[in-house]
């Protein structure tokens, strides 16, 4: 966990943020129930920030990020281009129906 913590302080002010499903009108900094997963990603994959979103774990639905204001700032971009790509895929008259 040192390398990721230490790169994320040469970058400037390292941000966790963390929501639960219980919690979905609020965003909470510090550490959360999945951080430590993040932590993991973020290492292994020596990235500048992850975002994990976790539906259905065994500590229930939530996400962790961590990385620095800037990346905060580009989530809802990012997501809104996912969540356009996932209905693009659903649409696909090649995804098998039902």
């Amino acid at each position: 966990m040192g390398d990721a913590r230490a790169r994320k302080g040469e970058e400037g002010s390292a941000v966790k943020m963390t929501a639960t499903r219980s919690e979905a009108q609020q965003m909470a900094l510090g550490p959360g129930k999945y951080d430590d997963e993040a932590t993991v990603v973020m290492e292994m994959t020596r990235a500048a920030g992850v975002l994990l979103m976790v539906m259905g774990g065994d500590r229930g639905q939530g996400f962790s990020f961590q990385g620095n204001i800037e990346l905060i700032r580009q989530i809802p971009a990012m997501l809104r281009t996912v969540a356009d790509q996932i209905e693009d895929d659903l649409n696909s008259p090649e995804l098998p129906r039902p």
